[in-house]
């Protein structure tokens, strides 16, 4: 009886094996482009079941954005710290989620070619870097040669009086360049702000709060739970 007994467990356990082996092997994956609420990009492997439970989600967010937008107005304002600020609606994109290329029946497969994808991200941004630095340097010299009356043939009083021009007009420049920066950075912390209480205003979309009664009723229950046990 023992050995019947150790034989179906032994059996039940393989058949488990199996099916798991199998639900694996008929998983696939996907590479998914998703965009937060600030427009930022990034990349990940995702089962397809995963992707469409995520695009469910961001469907149901699409419907609700034009309300969550309206509550979050309505919270910036009430915030006494945002006096004299309006709500900057235009700061929060909505989320996106897109499958990138084909489907593949490994996990292994997908991370491969997520590297593949990231590695050329990161050489286009260098690229684009090194661009903008050449660019910029451009625009120094050009900067510079608008100070230079002389041409190098003037006298060197004049040659004096065009490189205290030029230094003088370089600071202004580049204190503009910071005034400008921190603007921006200014911006981008508002922008952040903004984008903090449109989530929550989503998030109490999705799940609004229970009222005292649903609450009271739910610890009844539980309660009656705990009784019968």
């Amino acid at each position: 009886m023992g050995l019947i007994s150790m034989t179906a467990r032994t059996l039940a356990v393989f058949i488990l094996f199996i099916l798991t082996v199998s639900a694996s092997a008929l998983e696939k994956y996907v590479i998914v482009r998703q965009s937060d609420f600030a427009g930022e990009e990034t990349y990940s492997v995702m089962t397809d079941a995963e992707f469409k439970e995520l695009d469910r989600e961001l469907r149901k967010e699409g419907f609700m954005a034009t309300k969550a937008k309206m509550m979050a107005a309505r919270a910036w304002e009430e915030d006494e710290s945002n006096e004299g600020v309006r709500y900057p609606s235009s700061a929060v994109k909505r989320r996106k989620a897109k499958v990138v290329g084909r489907t593949y029946r490994s996990e292994m497969e997908a991370d491969d070619k997520l590297m593949e994808i990231e590695e050329r991200l990161m050489e286009k941004e260098a690229e684009d870097e090194k661009r903008e630095e050449e660019r910029e340097e451009d625009r120094e010299e050009a900067y510079k040669e608008r100070f230079t009356s002389s041409k190098g043939r003037g006298s060197k009083a004049q040659s004096a009086l065009d490189r205290q021009r030029m230094n003088r007009a370089l600071t202004r420049r580049e204190e503009e360049k910071l005034r400008l920066e921190a603007i921006a950075y200014e911006r981008e912390e508002l922008h952040d702000r903004a984008r903090e209480v449109y989530e929550e205003q989503i998030e109490l979309l999705k799940a609004p709060p229970k009222d005292e009664e649903e609450e009271e009723d739910e610890e009844e229950d539980e309660e009656e739970e705990n009784g019968d046990h």
